[in-house]
């Protein structure tokens, strides 16, 4: 159930957040200047491993400490929008919509307000908010630190399993949902085949536990871990 936020739960919450990233990281501040306690868990994220993006409102131009902080964090993809006044932040359990920026003033000296929702209890926001993100990719320009090809989504976390498409975490490695995957492992048939793409949910031939995606799926894989 959805959970409100002061102030000061509202920092520790967003502290909480991006901790506990394991698969995605997206910051949503028109206004960016980032205290330096956040500046601390970002360092301590490994952004190889996790997808991070930053998106702040164009017309707010980035001051050049922020910029080469953000360069200096390998795997971060940093963008712009213009009109941008959302603030939101979300990661593939949680979320927080806020009246909070990421930004040193905001954090010390503003009186804000959040609102705190899960992917698991609050399934329809959560979504909901993924897909309004979702919605305006066209308008993300991106800092082209050689970093990143563009995607077809701008995130996404909605996977399946491969063999009853039930909807699980995305995980190539383990595509099987926790009541598929004990009666796999009684045989551990690595190239049996399954009927399920782990990433968009369709039927095709040839999948199986050691080659989960179809063809399209596949790619956007390699993209981007490229």
């Amino acid at each position: 159930m959805a959970k409100f936020l002061n102030s000061h739960h509202t920092i520790a919450e967003l502290s909480d957040l991006f901790k506990n990233s394991e698969q995605f990281l997206i910051i949503i501040s028109p206004y960016l200047k980032i205290p330096n306690n956040f500046k601390s868990i970002l360092k301590s994220i490994n952004f190889q491993k996790i997808d991070g993006r930053i998106i702040y409102d164009s017309r707010n131009s980035l001051k050049q400490e922020e910029l080469d902080f953000l360069k200096n964090i390998k795997g971060m993809k940093i963008f712009s929008c213009e009109n941008l006044h959302a603030k939101c932040f979300i990661n593939e359990k949680m979320g927080i919509i806020t009246s909070m920026n990421l930004y040193e003033y905001s954090q010390t000296n503003n009186w804000e307000m959040g609102i705190l929702f899960t992917r698991k209890d609050d399934a329809t926001v959560y979504s909901n908010v993924l897909n309004d993100i979702n919605s305006m990719n066209q308008n993300f320009q991106l800092h082209d630190f050689g970093i990143l090809k563009k995607m077809s989504n701008f995130i996404s976390v909605k996977s399946y399993c491969i063999r009853c498409k039930a909807e699980i975490e995305y995980n190539p490695n383990r595509p099987l949902c926790n009541t598929c995957y004990p009666i796999w492992a009684q045989y551990k048939k690595y190239d049996y085949s399954e009927k399920y793409c782990h990433g968009c949910g369709d039927h095709f031939k040839n999948l199986s536990y050691s080659r989960p995606l179809c063809s399209e799926c596949l790619k956007d894989h390699r993209e981007f871990n490229q």
